[in-house]
């Protein structure tokens, strides 16, 4: 049972009349009811509407959504990824990235920025140690740049520059 359809049975209300009062189209509020459309997914616009109509908040519904994972801001991931690093040890912390394939999690979480990150800071990492490159996230290191729109990072020559500044 979604968020919608308790806070709809806790209110009384229809999908028709949260419709009517929200004044958010009918199949929006459907699906969303329904489970056939995920909260996260949802316009501004729509939240706010429902929000209103059903006497809580945006976040509430949003943070309601079991799909939801709250995303940390660029210069936060970038700074724990460096103390995970400084904490674990580079080989350490090339192992924890293999073994919880954690670019693939970023990348799926649509995390792209994110996911190319680690496996720029990961390949920097192995030839600083002189390790063989980890071929497990090849097939993420050779997405082509234009078919992608990372507005965070100008190139793999930047961010291995960044991290090679962080590191020494």
């Amino acid at each position: 049972m979604t968020i919608l359809k308790q806070l709809l049975d806790e209110k009384q209300m229809t999908v028709k009349e949260c419709f009517m009062a929200s004044r958010v189209p009918y199949f929006t509020v459907s699906d969303l009811v329904h489970g056939k459309t995920k909260i996260s997914n949802a316009s501004c616009g729509v939240l706010y509407k429902l929000s209103r109509t059903l006497g809580v908040s945006m976040e509430y519904l949003i943070e309601s959504d079991p799909g939801f994972v709250p995303k940390e801001s660029w210069d936060n991931f970038r700074s724990n990824t460096y103390h995970q690093i400084k904490d674990m040890g580079d080989r350490k912390f090339i192992r924890w990235l293999v073994d919880r394939k954690k670019p693939f999690v970023y990348w799926n979480r649509g995390q792209k920025a994110e996911s190319l990150y680690l496996v720029a800071t990961a390949d920097y990492l192995c030839r600083l140690n002189a390790l063989p490159k980890r071929e497990e996230f090849d097939e993420l290191g050779n997405i082509s740049w234009k078919s992608s729109n990372f507005h965070r990072m100008r190139s793999w020559r930047n961010t291995t520059a960044y991290i090679k500044k962080r590191i020494w």
